[in-house]
């Protein structure tokens, strides 16, 4: 794998997740909010497993980019699900439950950085796949959701 370029994902995850945003709003609007966010978190699941396994630079550029772009997709079908899934009174009880996803991800992101866990390479070897399975939880989640729908 290419760990030297780990320091690079940030930027191009963000740069996916730009230039996929108006495809993604488009693809969502389409095939309404539920389904788009579960397609993006199936993508993204694909797209963060091969870039843990990427042996060269090209490849963990493009799994990057199509994470970033999966991201947009989950993104906005997740807001377009969560005012469809709360439409009988809810939808800000909907918005707040992912907003506090949201929340609880970063909070767990900066607690890594603050205890410096990032600094021991036996926790960041352990933590490698931490991102895939994620993802492919909440497409497991949000698939099962759409079977019940």
């Amino acid at each position: 794998p290419v760990h030297e370029a780990s320091s690079h994902r940030h930027p191009l995850h963000e740069a996916g997740g730009a230039a996929g945003g108006a495809l993604a709003g488009a693809a969502v609007g389409s095939i309404g909010g539920p389904v788009g966010a579960a397609a993006g978190a199936v993508i993204g699941t694909i797209a963060v497993m091969y870039s843990t396994q990427a042996g060269a630079l090209g490849p963990l550029i493009t799994a990057q980019i199509i994470a970033g772009a999966a991201w947009a997709a989950v993104m906005f079908g997740m807001f377009s699900a969560a005012t469809t899934l709360g439409h009988t009174g809810r939808e800000g009880f909907s918005a707040g439950g992912m907003h506090s996803m949201f929340a609880l991800a970063t909070m767990l992101r900066i607690l890594v950085i603050a205890m410096q866990l990032n600094q021991d390479k036996d926790i960041m070897q352990s933590l490698t796949w931490a991102p895939a399975l994620c993802w492919g939880a909440a497409a497991l989640l949000l698939i099962a959701r759409l079977r019940r729908a």
